[in-house]
């Protein structure tokens, strides 16, 4: 019988077993004698799912223990909520303020996505179009610029070399805050690894550079005017609240650009939300 696992969300920070989610996922599907109807959502609850969900949280609690999971947890089916907990501290670092459900993540490369859709946006509006512009109409000075199209910095095929993996990454640049321009410089000048177009090698570098694009398009009045966002030197938290995250209520996400930023600063934001702070940076 086909057999629907329904919603599993983990927020998961400093995972050093890579099986985790998976062998969350095994549970959750494993087959037991119980009714598999759905009418009854509350038995659903109390029943079907009470032994997996009391050896999820078994299993997450002994990698806790281990210092080998740390993060949130929210597990669902057909819309009824199983598990919402957090496990670990937030603090990683000086292992203080456990976890709970409401804790918010830095979300590393999925803010790539984000970067992604309000690149789509400015498409839609036909301010960037995707497929014909090359980067050079937006950024004449970035060598290569004349042979990379926009569209190759989102699918990873561009060539331009992952910043990340640059030698010094670790050892000098992951400590430093850089300007775009200036995170930009670290990896402009390098040769490409292989001609635009003709292969896929996944960059971070790919993303730091769409967002110069960004920048760039939102610094003409006219733009701010047509997106109605009312600040250039905020365009992307802006275009980020308005075309996606209030749209689709995540009123619990937010854009942060360094930890004494003001905007959330006048919220207080920092006193409302439990943030996890890891062990490195999040680029």
């Amino acid at each position: 019988m086909k057999r629907s696992i329904g919603s599993i969300i983990l927020l998961l920070m400093f995972v050093r077993n890579s099986s985790v989610t998976q062998q969350i996922t095994n549970i959750i599907s494993s087959s037991d004698s119980a009714n598999t109807q759905t009418n009854d959502q509350q038995g659903l609850l109390k029943t079907k799912y009470k032994k997996r969900l009391e050896k999820i949280d078994h299993f997450l609690n002994e990698l806790t223990e281990k210092k080998e999971f740390s993060g949130s947890v929210l597990i669902s089916r057909h819309g009824q909520l199983l598990l919402s907990k957090g496990y670990g501290f937030s603090d990683y670092l000086n292992l203080s303020n456990l976890n709970t459900f409401k804790t918010m993540y830095e979300i590393g490369s999925l803010t790539k996505e984000f970067t992604a859709l309000i690149i789509l946006k400015l498409h839609e509006f036909g301010l960037v179009n995707v497929n014909k512009d090359y980067l050079s109409k937006y950024l004449p000075g970035y060598p290569h610029s004349h042979q990379i199209r926009i569209e190759m910095l989102l699918q990873h095929i561009s060539g331009i070399k992952d910043y990340t993996e640059l030698p010094l990454f670790e050892e000098v640049y992951v400590g430093k805050t850089y300007a775009l321009n200036e995170l930009i410089k670290l990896f402009s000048h390098l040769p490409l690894d292989f001609k635009p177009g003709t292969k896929f090698e996944y960059s971070n570098s790919n993303y730091i550079v769409l967002g110069a694009v960004i920048k760039h398009v939102m610094s003409s009045a006219s733009t701010l005017s047509k997106l109605g966002i009312e600040d250039k030197e905020n365009a992307y938290r802006q275009l980020l609240h308005k075309y996606i995250l209030n749209p689709v209520k995540m009123h619990h996400t937010i854009y942060e650009n360094g930890h004494d930023d003001n905007y959330y600063k006048e919220d207080n934001y920092r006193e409302k939300y439990q943030i996890a702070q890891g062990l490195l940076s999040v680029f």
